[in-house]
């Protein structure tokens, strides 16, 4: 088929058709079946079958190509012409246009996608909305892969990719939580290589080649008490973790946040990626990127804070006199958009025991009164002289 007949066939299959003819099992091989389906006179359940083989079976894709390609197909149009003038003219046009789509989706579907009539594009984007406000991301990316967004209306075309970056995003978030990685950073490629992109579907990819089942930037981890650090303001006694700093990891952030340099929930994650390496100046840097987006981030104002406070360690002789006084101002701020946090009210304490002020109190009480975590609950217990109830 020239480059201008496949032209000539997308354009008739973008004019609007009804539904799309494509096959049946072996269905190449029956005169009986490709004579009707030539004509467009297959009963409706016939019609089906063969597109549904049609759509499976390359085999047949291929003779049914080669028929148009040798005239075949003309050849059977053209024998059955006299009858077809005594026919409704509906008739003749719908068996005409039914063989020209179908030979322009056998050549199209070996290529991995399919051409859809925008009757039946609408049914299948209402389909893929359907399943994924149902939890099935996955049928419903599978449906949207198929879709070929040369073929439809600019409309749709802005819908399948919508609606193709929720699937990739909530199939990948599910695949992180379930520790299932190489399935997330499968599903955000596939989305990728579908044209589509977003912040949130590079954070699934980074974070799935972090191994982290995590999808919020310092989530579990946004408590001074979880990085080794006592009620008091000093460290737990033993020796600190370390991690080794992750190259590939780095390099993933750097490529996501040079894509999408003004998302501030990426930034907070390649901070958070920094503060889990320790390197606490450049995460610093992220933070600060991400406020600069986004003002009033509660966990931008957090990651400062949790970068910062290290340098206000050993107690005895802290490397940076002013980092309290920097990380509860940090703590303070993102107290501020987010006041019943019980990791942020904990932090805040923290730092008013580093200065031996009284309201270390009261920001313990509320941090028990609202806490979830047993470890923090029973750590607040027994620094408080609190009995558990």
């Amino acid at each position: 088929m020239s480059p201008h007949e496949r032209e000539q066939l997308l354009a008739l299959v973008a004019a609007g058709l009804d539904r799309v003819p494509a096959g049946a099992a072996h269905v190449a091989e029956d005169d009986n079946l490709v004579t009707g389906w030539a004509l467009g006179t297959l009963p409706a359940a016939e019609r089906d079958a063969f597109a549904g083989h049609l759509a499976g079976c390359a085999d047949c894709r291929h003779l049914l190509e080669e028929m148009h390609a040798d005239g075949t197909l003309a050849a059977i149009r053209a024998s059955a012409e006299p009858a077809a003038e005594r026919a409704p003219a509906r008739g003749r046009v719908a068996g005409r246009v039914g063989v020209v789509f179908a030979v322009a989706a056998a050549v199209l579907l070996a290529g991995g996608w399919v051409v859809w009539t925008r009757g039946e594009a609408g049914r299948e984007l209402d389909r893929a909305g359907r399943e994924v406000a149902a939890g099935r991301p996955e049928l419903a990316l599978d449906r949207l892969e198929k879709l070929s967004a040369g073929s439809l209306a600019a409309a749709q075309a802005a819908r399948r990719a919508e609606l193709l970056e929720q699937a990739a995003h909530d199939a990948g978030a599910a695949a992180l939580a379930e520790r299932r990685f190489d399935e997330a950073q499968k599903y955000a490629a596939r989305a990728t290589a579908a044209g589509v992109g977003s912040p949130r579907l590079a954070a699934v990819s980074v974070q799935a080649l972090r191994k982290d089942p995590t999808e919020t930037p310092l989530a579990g981890r946004s408590g001074l008490y979880a990085r080794g650090v006592l009620p008091t303001g000093h460290l737990r006694p033993g020796p600190k973790p370390t991690k080794p700093q992750d190259k590939p990891v780095e390099e993933a952030f750097k490529k996501a946040v040079a894509e999408y340099p003004k998302d501030a929930r990426l930034r907070v994650a390649f901070g958070e990626f920094y503060l889990s390496v320790n390197a606490l100046d450049l995460a610093v840097a992220e933070f600060k990127a991400a406020l600069a987006e986004s003002p009033d981030d509660p966990q931008a104002w957090l990651g400062i804070g949790l970068a910062r406070f290290p340098d206000s360690l050993p107690a005895d002789k802290p490397r940076d006199k002013n980092a309290v006084a920097d990380a509860l101002a940090a703590f303070k701020k993102a107290e501020a958009s987010s006041p019943n946090d019980p990791a942020v009210l904990a932090n805040v304490a923290v730092c008013l025991e580093r200065q031996k002020d009284p309201a270390a109190k009261g920001y313990w009480e509320r941090a028990l009164a609202v806490a979830t975590d047993p470890e923090l609950k029973e750590m607040v217990r027994t620094h408080l002289g609190v009995k558990t109830p």
